[in-house]
């Protein structure tokens, strides 16, 4: 019997956090993964989000909803020659946006004027913060993930 890749998880914020870490390493779209591997990846998160036996019924309907669609969100801007970073539960757009803007916003990205940034954020994940922190004080408090893509200038200078 195959052993499940989430079988450690108790929460689903637990399940995200580990199909972020797999996703970023085995995406197509990254230097050294695979479609295969994705593609299981994607069946066995949605199997053990929806599997009764986990009881993830302590956790509101919004944020059942943000958890499945975490791996939608990062299939639909990974393509985009941005720069896509992790930090905790948001996903950071950065680099040419101006003309995906409408893709973006289409998609549930917000702009965040000050940073000069797009980002999607869970909806129960508001910031409940006055004044915005810079996006090094961000990356400090909760670590951060750039996802590497075919259109990143460390993977383009390696294939030359």
């Amino acid at each position: 019997m195959k052993k499940s890749l989430f079988n450690q998880c108790r929460t689903l914020r637990e399940v995200k956090q580990k199909y972020k870490e797999l996703a970023m390493k085995h995406h197509p779209d990254r230097f050294g993964g695979d479609e295969e591997t994705m593609q299981n990846l994607n069946f066995e998160y949605e199997l053990i989000i929806n599997n009764p036996f986990f009881n993830f019924s302590g956790q509101s309907e919004a944020e059942k909803e943000s958890y499945l669609m975490f791996p939608d969100i990062i299939n639909k801007v990974i393509h985009l020659d941005l720069t896509i970073e992790v930090c905790s539960q948001w996903v950071w757009l950065s680099g040419n946006t101006y003309q995906h803007r409408e893709h973006l916003r289409k998609n549930g990205f917000y702009f965040a004027r000050n940073k000069q940034m797009w980002y999607w954020r869970p909806v129960e994940y508001s910031s409940s913060n006055r004044k915005p922190l810079e996006m090094d004080k961000i990356r400090a408090l909760y670590g951060s993930d750039t996802v590497e893509t075919k259109h990143s200038p460390q993977i383009e200078r390696a294939a030359q």
